[in-house]
């Protein structure tokens, strides 16, 4: 519960750091915060956020920056896809 918690907590905070990264151009920093933000999710066991982080973390560190718009938008989509399902989860299981 905890981490779950830790977790709503903390990702949309990755996520708009993510985002100032690449409005910066700076790739690195970009490729910096998809890694921790894939390490996230694969501790949470989401995996499709998982899997698109490591996708836009490839393409920063390749210097594909206009890739990199199109996975940080996909990073964005699917933590809200997914965020309202683990607040649900945390609801019931405090019912």
């Amino acid at each position: 519960r905890m981490l779950l918690l830790e977790f709503l907590g903390g990702v949309p905070a990755m996520i708009e750091r993510l985002h100032e990264a690449l409005a910066a151009g700076d790739g690195k920093e970009l490729m910096q915060r998809a890694h921790a933000l894939r390490g996230s999710a694969r501790t949470l066991g989401a995996d499709a956020l998982a899997a698109v982080c490591e996708a836009l973390e490839e393409v920063a560190r390749q210097g594909q920056m206009d890739l990199a718009h199109f996975h940080a938008a996909r990073v964005t989509q699917e933590y809200e896809r997914i965020g309202p399902a683990v607040e649900e989860f945390l609801r019931d299981q405090a019912a």
